[in-house]
């Protein structure tokens, strides 16, 4: 018991501390542990892949109006051959 009476000490008049999110931050929690990689070329699970929507923007989008268009996102300017 005695090994174990400073461990309980120390947590007993521990207090909580929270770190204060800025104003211009969004926080997203999701869970770590089913994550492989944040390549987009090696997402494959559920986790990471929804997880990548919002860390990378496309070089083109759906038109949100006319969601059969494509606009450009990311790209300045493309050509189809």
């Amino acid at each position: 018991m005695k090994p174990y009476l400073p461990l309980f000490f120390a947590t007993l008049f521990s207090s909580a501390s929270y770190a204060a999110t800025p104003a211009n931050s969004l926080v997203v929690a999701i869970p770590l542990d089913g994550i492989i990689s944040f390549d987009p070329a090696e997402s494959f699970e559920t986790v990471s892949t929804s997880s990548l929507v919002n860390l990378y923007q496309g070089l083109v989008s759906a038109d949100r109006n006319h969601p059969q268009q494509i606009v450009p996102a990311a790209a300045a300017s493309w050509s189809a051959a």
